[in-house]
């Protein structure tokens, strides 16, 4: 299924996974504010990609993502940014002004989704929270559905672009036998600034 606006039918996710609610979410975090965060996240790494982007709601058939797993002391979760193969290629050719094949453009993706929440785990860091994170892994050539049942899905942002969609989302949960405490705010550093230690 194609992702092109044009060409195929667009799915609205406030129908599909609800409206944004607190439920689950790990206290005294909320999801509004994870909401924020990872739109937030992922705008910044566009913008900083030259791509201009928009809060939307509608996403079509996703067939190529990134998700990258990450943990820290009472919870385990895993970011993933999602889009069409001609999606992803437009934004390639955007980003970097000239055509790449597949595997460049999975690559590419990876990056994003590293970025995008290298950028969480720093606003995550400014309220005491630590997180480590894994490597990023790609799924392709599949039909990939959201999920109805969004009892995982703390947060999620749909940013259109000129070249179509891009949808990133947030899965978080509790480790069973342990409590999630905040600790100390430390000042996060701005992406890219060099920290000597």
């Amino acid at each position: 299924m194609s992702m092109n606006p044009n060409s195929s039918p667009l799915l609205d996710l406030t129908q599909i996974w609800g409206p944004l609610t607190s439920e689950g979410s790990i206290e005294p975090l909320s999801s509004l504010e994870l909401q924020e965060d990872i739109e937030e996240s992922s705008l910044e790494v566009l913008w900083a990609n030259g791509v201009q982007a928009r809060r939307d709601s509608r996403i079509g058939g996703l067939t190529t993502a990134s998700v990258i797993g990450f943990s820290g002391h009472g919870l385990t979760g895993a970011l993933g940014v999602a889009t069409s193969d001609e999606v992803l290629a437009g934004l390639y050719r955007q980003c970097l002004s000239m055509a790449g094949e597949a595997r460049q453009h999975g690559d590419w993706l990876r990056e994003v989704s590293n970025q995008v929440l290298g950028r969480f785990k720093g606003r995550m860091l400014g309220r005491g929270y630590a997180i480590y994170l894994a490597l990023p892994q790609s799924v392709r050539g599949m039909c990939l559905v959201p999920n109805e049942h969004r009892h995982n899905h703390i947060a999620w942002t749909v940013l259109a672009t000129e070249h179509g969609p891009l949808l990133t989302w947030l899965d978080l949960e509790r480790v069973d036998g342990q409590v999630l405490e905040a600790g100390p705010p430390v000042q996060a550093r701005a992406s890219g600034e060099m920290v000597l230690f």
